[in-house]
């Protein structure tokens, strides 16, 4: 993970910021605008971006200090504004041990950074790829299931979250 620009997680931000915003109404979005919009990017697989759109609209409503029902695109600029500098408060590239520090919010973002990141072109990818994938979910699986193989849906979504 070394050698991560410190702009990948704001190009994630503008990303969530865009969802948000195109599921607003004109005047802002509301906690359930927000609710429907997580429910239909979870439908479409897309689940790293739903708890990204939770946990930018959750710190932005705690950090506004108007405290009204609704966001604005204005509120989330001023996040990203103050994101940026905080982000940009020391140089060079994301070290391993920042990433280790980072709250949930920003490593969601970082992750989509990523995946936005990555060239478009389809390339080839080895069995093994997929492969160790399915292993690592196999083995959450494993370490999740109670002593009678049985995994209910609070452990599931407790591990999820």
């Amino acid at each position: 993970m070394t050698g991560i620009s410190r702009d990948v997680p704001l190009q994630a931000y503008d990303l969530i910021v865009d969802l948000l915003m195109a599921d607003a109404s004109s005047v802002g979005i509301d906690r359930p605008h927000l609710d429907t919009l997580i429910d239909t990017l979870r439908r479409e697989g897309r689940g790293t971006e739903a708890l990204a759109a939770e946990l930018v609209f959750t710190m932005v409503d705690h950090v506004d200090h108007e405290k009204r029902q609704m966001l604005t695109r204005a509120h989330l600029d001023r996040a990203r504004g103050y994101f940026a500098k905080t982000l940009h408060s020391r140089g060079g590239v994301l070290s391993e041990i920042e990433i280790a520090q980072m709250s949930p919010t920003v490593r969601a973002l970082l992750e989509i950074g990523q995946m936005l990141t990555v060239d478009k072109q389809p390339g080839r990818i080895a069995h093994r790829v997929p492969r160790q994938g399915m292993d690592h979910i196999a083995n959450m699986l494993r370490l999740l299931a109670r002593p009678d193989g049985a995994i209910t849906r609070a452990d599931r979504d407790l591990t999820v979250y």
